[in-house]
């Protein structure tokens, strides 16, 4: 659904070495919970502490977070704050220079006053224009 925070997910990740040697799929489902909650996080990948960790998913997943550390696969910083090893290696969006494109492509034809004016961003006003009589050719 549009607008819903995802989470990926490698289908390797069962068999990877620090997810596969942890000692129940009890710990390993606590793994995808925090994933998941550290996705809607307000800082993506962290928790200010323990107590919010717990708070925000369930305190029976404590049992899971010394095991999941000592694994590498959850981090903990010096002011206590966990965040899942690795976040931005794993949690890339793949469609974020399309849609920069399109915000881009939609910002342009918004402010057709940047046409005007001749402004002194080297040339920028006429390559707007250029896009815009594109746009309107199609």
């Amino acid at each position: 659904m549009k607008g819903r925070p995802w989470a990926k997910f490698d289908v390797g990740m069962p068999r990877d070495a620090k997810v596969a040697t942890l000692s129940s799929d009890a710990v390993r489902w606590a793994f995808v919970a925090i994933i998941l909650a550290a996705k809607e996080s307000d800082r993506p990948g962290y928790f200010e502490s323990l107590k919010h960790l717990l708070a925000v998913i369930s305190p029976t997943v404590g049992e899971a977070v010394g095991e999941l550390v000592d694994s590498g696969l959850l981090a903990v910083d010096p002011e206590g704050a966990i965040h899942v090893a690795q976040w931005r290696r794993y949690q890339v969006d793949p469609t974020k220079p399309e849609r920069a494109a399109r915000y881009r492509e939609k910002k342009a034809i918004v402010r057709p006053s940047s046409i005007r004016g001749g402004s002194s961003s080297g040339g920028r006003s006429t390559i707007v224009a250029l896009d815009m009589i594109k746009l309107r050719e199609h």
